[in-house]
This record gives C-alpha cells, sequence and structure tokens, in this order.
C-alpha cells in the first residue's frame, strides 16, 4: 500500500489490488453533502484518476445546477420519468401533512418547483473507471421520510447521462 496526496481529496491510501475506497464530506448551500469514491486496483496511474473526478468536488455547486436542470428536463417526460415515479410514488405514500411539511404546499400543489425546492443532494459518487457513470449524484426530499433517491449519473466530460429512481 502507498499513501497520494492529493489537492481534492487530500491523503488518499491506494492499495495495488483493492484500489481505492475514499470517503469524505463537502458543504453545499450550508449542508454536508457526503462523497465517496471507488476505484478499482489495478490502475497504473490512480492520481490521474483522481483528477479526472476532482472537479465533481470542486465544482459541485456548478454540477448540482446541471443536474437540477436534468431533473426538471425529466420532469417534463410526465409520470412514467424517474422523476414523475419518485413523486407519484411519494406522493401516493406519505401523508398528507409529510408532504405538506416537505414541499411547503399541499399534496395536489406539488409541481417542479415545489419539488426541486424540496430536493436535497445527499451524496456524490465518484467512479474514475466507469465512462458513463464517472459521477453519481444523489438526491432525496427526506432521509427520515425516504430509502429513495434519484440518482443523476455524469460521464467523465459531466454531460448528465441517465436519471434513476434507487434505493
Amino acid at each position: 500500500m502507498k499513501t497520494l496526496a492529493h489537492p481534492v481529496f487530500g491523503e488518499v491510501v491506494v492499495d495495488s489490488d483493492e484500489g481505492i475506497e475514499w470517503s469524505g464530506s463537502q458543504s453545499l448551500r450550508g449542508q454536508a453533502v457526503s462523497v465517496d469514491l471507488t476505484l478499482p486496483g489495478g490502475e497504473t496511474n490512480p492520481g490521474a484518476c483522481l483528477d479526472k473526478v476532482a472537479s465533481f468536488v470542486k465544482e459541485m455547486e456548478a454540477f448540482d445546477a446541471t443536474a437540477r436542470e436534468a431533473l426538471g428536463d425529466d420532469y417534463e417526460e410526465g409520470p412514467d420519468s424517474a422523476v414523475g415515479g419518485y413523486l407519484d410514488h411519494h406522493l401516493d405514500e406519505l401523508d398528507p401533512k409529510v408532504v405538506t411539511k416537505i414541499f411547503g404546499v399541499v399534496p395536489d400543489a406539488v409541481d417542479l418547483p415545489a419539488f426541486l425546492r424540496a430536493a436535497r443532494l445527499c451524496r456524490v459518487g465518484l467512479y474514475p473507471s466507469e465512462l458513463d457513470r464517472c459521477a453519481v449524484f444523489d438526491y432525496t426530499i427526506g432521509k427520515d421520510v425516504t430509502q429513495y433517491v434519484l440518482s443523476v449519473a455524469f460521464d467523465g466530460e459531466g454531460e448528465v447521462t441517465s436519471i434513476d429512481m434507487e434505493s
């Protein structure tokens, strides 16, 4: 095992067989967002792999804005979209008082702006060896009310590649 000093991730332990498992936290608009990085063993240049995903941490606010725009676009696709399914599920399952507390409006009035205000970035997963899921931004309406998240995946160029509801 060796240690790699990185300007964004700090001291990272690199195991040539096991790779890198790193976790930390980043503040975004006063809220803690957990960040984890997974890199399989066998990478010949782990420093370059860390550099590849560092911008997702350094520029988290900009990528959050991009992800939120993509969530809005997905919502516009209707109830069969990931965002539509996420909202429909929670509007059906949660008590109306809880819905009002989360979204700030009664259940029948939950719309895209109410959803985007309520959605919180709770986790950023970094996978530098994955081409289409180099970074995954997970959003929740509340960890205390749901196990489900909306995952917005980015490729290495910073383009959104998918949005999925996951647990």
